[in-house]
């Protein structure tokens, strides 16, 4: 598979909600310590897209109640997420 700049920030932002909030989902902290950083990275990337195509599926209205892109809806994803079920998957 290919993988667009847009792919990467997008993973990147995921990437970065990740690691914000390892620490306070114990599933994730598993999950982490489970699989170690390097799968954990591919977790983001392979998710990037999924993550994008719901973002683009809210209307701006809905992308405006719920915030910036990186700090609000990557970390609210990232919550929705059950991290003990493998492999991962958007919820």
């Amino acid at each position: 598979m290919e993988y667009t700049r847009d792919d990467m920030e997008v993973a990147c932002c995921f990437w970065e909600a990740m690691l914000e909030l390892k620490g306070k989902i114990p599933e994730l902290e598993k999950a982490f310590h489970h699989h170690g950083t390097n799968v954990m990275r591919f977790v983001a990337i392979n998710l990037a897209r999924g993550v994008d195509e719901e973002w683009n599926e809210l209307t701006p209205d809905d992308q405006e109640d719920i915030g910036a892109f990186d700090w609000e809806f990557c970390p609210m994803l990232v919550r929705r997420i059950d991290w003990a079920q493998w492999p991962i998957k958007l919820a």
